[in-house]
């Protein structure tokens, strides 16, 4: 049986610190790539934001990685609508904007870690994936049980373990590239295509509210 695994923040800072940057934001793209149906559904449901905001953020930082980059002032556009479209909490609360802020943020610090060359962004961008799968399994729990057995519970379950195994192999595979550089665009396109086949098991579990 695998071991379980936690979500270490500052394990995966200094792990995304030793990567270069491109890659750092890649890792960061693939966590809200993941989450980006969250969004689309949560905005049909509700009514609210617009999803192609973040579908065309996500594609401008694809093509960014892949060899057409973004200028400063570019990166700046897309993240201000970026920020735009998060949710407030106050937003139409019977359909839960929670995912949908989870996924709008992923995607806000994926562009944060391409303008600040920062690996803090870039795990922010798992956190809210993490948080995303937490809060469902969370939402699922009796309120009225202790709060260290609420936290115990939920990174058992196979849906937070599923998401930190992705985000541990995504990390692993950009490390094992990282010493060839003629390598990266192969391995972003592998990378990115298995970040949207998982979005759909991760998305539609956690779309069960």
């Amino acid at each position: 049986m695998a071991a379980q695994l936690d979500f270490d923040e500052p394990d995966l800072i200094a792990r995304l610190a030793r990567l270069p940057s491109k890659l750092r934001v890649v890792f960061a793209a693939l966590c809200a790539e993941r989450q980006l149906p969250n969004y689309i559904q949560f905005s049909k449901r509700s009514g609210w934001g617009n999803p192609n905001v973040l579908k065309d953020a996500l594609e401008s930082i694809w093509q960014d990685t892949q060899g057409q980059p973004l200028t400063k002032a570019e990166l700046e556009t897309i993240l201000e609508r970026c920020m735009a479209s998060i949710p407030s909490d106050e937003q139409d609360t019977k359909k839960e904007p929670a995912y949908a802020q989870d996924a709008a943020a992923s995607v806000a610090y994926a562009i944060g870690a391409r303008l600040t060359d920062d690996p803090k962004e870039a795990a922010w961008a798992a956190r809210r994936a993490f948080e995303a799968v937490d809060y469902f399994v969370m939402s699922q729990i009796d309120s009225t049980t202790i709060m260290g057995e609420h936290l115990r519970f939920a990174l058992s379950q196979p849906i937070v373990q599923a998401e930190l195994r992705r985000q541990q192999a995504d990390l692993q595979d950009l490390q094992l590239a990282s010493a060839e550089k003629s390598l990266w665009a192969s391995v972003i396109s592998k990378l990115r295509d298995r970040a949207r086949r998982d979005a759909e098991l991760f998305l539609n579990t956690a779309a069960r509210q």
